[in-house]
């Protein structure tokens, strides 16, 4: 039935939701743990049933998203995290949504679309230092002036 669908789809996230948070703990206490792959694998599976079930985009969705988002870049599978990270920025307004997918881009050596995505992240934070250390990273490539321009910004910010 379909309440018993929605308590399945509950519990599916619950999960998701507890092994991410596992994962993340056990990350600042162990970072080398050979569990937390094991953790994240668990997280992504119920992550991705949630989002085989639903397809409204609501929080929920959003977060399951991001979930297997991140689960994507922790594994190199670059395409397959831009995919989902390029969805986020449709559905809510973030500056974390756009620096990830940034990094995402960056490392699919997508620098013209990585740019952009950090420029957009700005538009939205204008102090969101992440994306303005990520910029001076991106120039530092190309124009050592620009780079230290927003290595500035960015210490700037911090302080």
């Amino acid at each position: 039935t379909s309440l018993e669908s929605s308590d399945q789809v509950d519990a599916q996230a619950l999960l998701a939701r507890f092994f991410t948070q596992k994962a993340k703990l056990l990350e600042l206490e162990d970072p080398s743990s050979s569990d937390l792959k094991r953790l994240r694998d668990r997280a992504a599976v119920h992550a991705g049933k949630v989002l085989d079930k639903e397809m409204k985009p609501t929080k929920r969705r959003q977060e399951m998203m991001e979930i297997l988002a991140d689960k994507k870049m922790i594994d190199k599978d670059f395409a397959g995290a831009i995919t989902l990270y390029a969805q986020l920025p449709r559905l809510r307004r973030n500056a974390a949504d756009w620096y990830n997918l940034a990094l995402a881009l960056a490392n699919a050596r997508r620098l013209g679309d990585a740019e952009e995505a950090l420029q957009n992240a700005i538009r939205i934070d204008p102090a969101y230092v992440k994306a303005y250390v990520s910029l001076s990273k991106l120039y530092s490539y190309v124009d050592a002036e620009t780079a230290a321009r927003f290595r500035e910004i960015a210490i700037r910010l911090s302080e």
